[in-house]
């Protein structure tokens, strides 16, 4: 038996399943029906959580001894399923099959076999799809990659509005929001160019952390609780919008971003407070709120995702009841109301300042 599993393995397949990562694995080439329990495929640089695969094999069509062979399923996208349901962990799980396997010479270029399938041929060979042509170029238009020196939020770039920055950390600095809600409308921004808070290292990390509960312990002092808002979407630079509010509005927060949510659509997962990276989905779009009762709202349903959305959210009637602050270039100042809103701000927030330490 043995024998005749290794004789119709293949590396490819296995090394194709590793890296894909799907939930099911269907196969139907040993004529038999089987279900292994469920086991996970280990983290590795393109996702940080193990998830969950299942591989069925079944049976030929119409055989005698009536195995099954022929399986119904009801799949969720994984960009609308909940996070906590795709890395929950069951009682019967097995090892992954693949560890401890060397898959390097999975993908051979020099493979002249037969039974090579088109599909699963790297190379291409000679092979022509048809009506296409090998010596064509992609023609799919490629993702515009920004440089440091010309994008906005870069505090080396010449393009940084410096008059809107408070205060500079090493990996973090806080800036005056561009068309701010009011006053106390600010943000924390990356030095360097990051794309998101999903990819920070530790220190980045724990950097960002400090920020966060400085705000917190400034904006409680005002009698204020504070939400921070992250969009990993059609943006190129990590950018959390901060926001307070008076502490009475507190249980208000979570509900009106419930209220947007429904009125666009959008599913939202609610996951415990945000202490690491490994929390945040590394691969793909995302949007997040930290609500001041510690939970955090986030989703990665992002097709056609509402660009202001957080800002619907807060000028909304139970909020902040002020529709016409929306959009932000409905809210541009002038520099020198800027600077003053910035010098005011540097000054209130001096006492809670650890970059000065």
């Amino acid at each position: 038996m043995q024998e005749k599993e290794n004789a119709t393995a293949s590396k490819l397949v296995s090394f194709l399943c590793r890296e894909i990562k799907p939930r099911y694995h269907f196969c139907a080439i040993n004529g038999t029906h089987y279900e292994s329990a469920p086991f996970r495929m280990p983290k590795d640089e393109t996702t940080q959580f193990e998830l969950c695969t299942r591989f069925i094999s079944l049976a030929d069509v119409g055989n005698a001894e009536k195995a099954k062979y022929i399986y119904a399923l009801s799949l969720k996208p994984v960009d609308k399923s909940r996070l906590l349901d795709l890395v929950q962990k069951t009682t019967n799980e097995i090892q992954c099959p693949f560890i401890g396997l060397d898959l390097g010479g999975a993908i051979n270029k020099n493979d002249s076999s037969e039974n090579r399938q088109y599909f699963y041929d790297m190379d291409g060979g000679s092979r022509k799809r048809q009506g296409g042509d090998n010596n064509k170029r992609d023609k799919r238009p490629k993702i515009p990659q920004i440089e440091q020196d010309k994008c906005w939020f870069c505090l080396s770039s010449p393009d940084v509005e410096k008059h809107l920055i408070i205060t500079v950390g090493e990996h973090f600095y806080l800036a005056l929001a561009k068309g701010p809600i009011n006053k106390h409308h600010v943000m924390i921004l990356s030095t360097k160019h990051v794309p998101c808070a999903a990819q920070l290292s530790p220190d980045d990390w724990e950097e960002l952390n400090k920020f966060k509960a400085a705000l917190r312990k400034f904006f409680k002092t005002l009698g204020q609780v504070v939400c921070f808002t992250e969009r990993h979407y059609k943006s190129v630079h990590l950018q959390i919008n901060v926001l307070a509010f008076e502490e009475g509005y507190a249980w208000k927060i979570k509900h009106s971003f419930e209220d947007k949510a429904e009125e666009f659509n959008l599913e939202f997962e609610t996951l415990p407070a945000l202490d690491s990276e490994k929390m945040l989905p590394e691969m793909g779009p995302y949007f997040l709120a930290e609500l001041p009762d510690d939970s955090t709202l986030i989703t990665r349903q992002m097709k056609h995702f509402p660009i202001h959305f957080a800002r619907d959210v807060f000028c909304s009637e139970n909020l902040l009841n002020c529709d016409e602050k929306v959009n932000w270039k409905d809210c541009l100042l002038d520099k020198d109301e800027e600077v003053t809103y910035v010098e005011d701000f540097r000054k209130a927030f001096a006492p809670f300042d650890f970059t000065d330490d």
